[in-house]
């Protein structure tokens, strides 16, 4: 083979090498870009749902920390409607046993008072007998000339005809009064029962609805919990994504930015020119002009 052809077959390789591979970093660079807007797209979209899954997961942590105190709130509700219940029940049970007493006793007061109203009636009604009997009596003196001891109507004891001022009008004025005592004792204490009992009342509708809004609370901060946890395990794996992607992106850099770099294309272009000169040098010479003349 002549050396014309060796020689200028090995620069024609070279320049067919050397566009080659300038075709493979072109194809790299365009893959490399294309790779890198896709990345960025992707690392844009988790860090865009790591942002949400970060307001959500404060909004729950929020609702659970409302949900917490209100739950806190109908406990101590509770814990107030039963303090209220055992104090209200005591004095109740305290008051009812004055009651208890005060009526006895003004049972008792009202019977004493009617048995001394009884005695001294009987023993002014037995004493205006008397009373009569000596008056007789006194007649028939007088009759016989003796002076007279009784005058009719000259003593009335303190019983009297008339009852005012005397002493069973005194007693029936203080067992009239002590009754009226007991029947306001007794209206009393059946408004103080209606009063408790209405009371208690109040507390078991607010002790019913603080259990109603407890059981209610419990399932819905039992539901965001989970919805929490969720949340949480979504944000995790965004993150795990978008580190998977940003170590992707930096594994491929130093790779892509070598292939991209401006100076390697130049340096292989100034290469295939010098590599076309030495072919057109070649191909400019006398000996390979007589040479090619010969081989046609």
């Amino acid at each position: 083979m002549n050396p014309f052809q060796t020689v200028l077959g090995e620069i024609e390789e070279m320049i067919k090498v050397s566009l080659l591979e300038q075709t493979a970093d072109d194809e790299k660079v365009a893959a490399c870009a294309t790779a890198k807007t896709s990345n960025l797209a992707k690392a844009e979209a988790a860090e865009g749902q790591i942002d949400g899954h970060e307001s959500t997961i404060a909004d729950l942590n929020a609702v659970l920390t409302g949900l917490r105190a209100s739950i806190k709130a109908s406990e101590d509700e509770l814990a107030d409607v039963r303090d209220i219940r055992f104090k209200s029940t005591a004095m109740r049970h305290s008051e009812n046993l004055v009651y208890q007493e005060e009526v006895k006793n003004s049972v008792q007061a009202s019977e004493l008072l009617s048995k001394a109203i009884g005695v001294l009636t009987t023993y002014y009604n037995d004493l205006k007998k008397l009373m009569k009997i000596r008056q007789a009596f006194s007649f028939v003196e007088e009759a016989k000339g003796q002076p007279a001891t009784w005058e009719e109507g000259s003593y009335a004891g303190q019983g009297g005809d008339a009852k005012a001022g005397s002493a069973i009008s005194m007693l029936e004025h203080i067992k009239t009064e002590t009754d009226k005592e007991q029947m306001a004792l007794h209206k009393n204490e059946e408004a103080s029962q209606h009063a408790f009992e209405d009371d208690m009342k109040a507390q078991k509708d607010r002790e019913t609805t603080a259990q109603e809004y407890i059981v209610v609370a419990q399932r819905q901060l039992s539901d965001t919990q989970l919805t929490l946890s969720n949340a949480q395990k979504g944000q995790v794996l965004l993150e795990a994504e978008k580190a998977n992607v940003l170590e992707l992106m930096a594994q491929s850099k130093a790779g892509c930015e070598y292939v991209s770099n401006p100076d390697r294309k130049a340096a292989r272009e100034k290469e295939v020119a010098g590599l076309q000169t030495a072919k057109e040098s070649i191909e400019g010479t006398d000996a390979f002009v007589s040479w090619k003349s010969k081989q046609r």
